[in-house]
C-alpha cells in the first residue's frame, strides 16, 4: 500500500470538500511552448468536473514537472491543484503582470503569456467559487 503524502491529503480534502472530480488523462511528452528548446515534459489533459451532477467543468493543459517526467511518475491531484492555485490572481493589466513577474513590458512574447494567463486566471475564477478560490490558494 503507498503512503499518501500530506500535500496529497490536503488536495483531496479540498476535492471533497468542494465536490469536484479530477481526472488526469496523459496526452504526450513534448516540451510546451515555454520550454520548446529544453526539455520534453509529459503532457496532460486535466477536467474539473463538479460531482452534483452539473455539467459544469473545467478542462486545461498540465505539463508536469521534469523530476516526474523523466521518473514516469504520473502527476497527483496536488500537483495539478498547487500550480493552478498560483494562476487565480487577476492582474488589471499587462504592466501590473510585468511587473509581479519580472518580466519586459516591450516584449511581445510577455504579452503573449499574460494574454494566456488572464484568460486561464479568468476562467478559474468564473469556476470556483470565492470560498472555493480562498481554499485552492491554500494548497501549496
Amino acid at each position: 500500500m503507498q503512503k499518501v503524502s500530506e500535500y496529497d491529503k490536503q488536495a483531496q480534502v479540498f476535492l471533497e470538500k468542494v465536490g469536484i472530480v479530477a481526472v488526469i488523462t496523459y496526452l504526450d511528452n513534448n516540451p510546451p511552448a515555454w520550454d520548446k528548446d529544453t526539455h520534453d515534459h509529459n503532457h496532460y489533459r486535466v477536467t474539473l468536473r463538479r460531482k452534483d451532477g452539473d455539467k459544469e467543468r473545467f478542462v486545461f493543459q498540465f505539463w508536469d514537472s521534469i523530476a516526474n517526467s523523466n521518473s514516469g511518475e504520473k502527476p497527483t491531484a496536488y500537483d495539478v491543484l498547487s500550480c493552478v492555485s498560483s494562476e487565480t490572481t487577476i492582474y488589471d493589466d499587462f504592466a501590473e503582470f510585468c511587473s509581479e513577474f519580472g518580466y519586459d513590458q516591450d516584449s511581445r512574447k510577455a504579452e503573449q503569456l499574460w494574454k494566456t494567463y488572464d484568460k486561464q486566471s479568468r476562467k478559474l475564477n468564473d469556476f470556483f467559487t470565492e470560498e472555493e478560490l480562498e481554499d485552492l490558494r491554500q494548497i501549496q
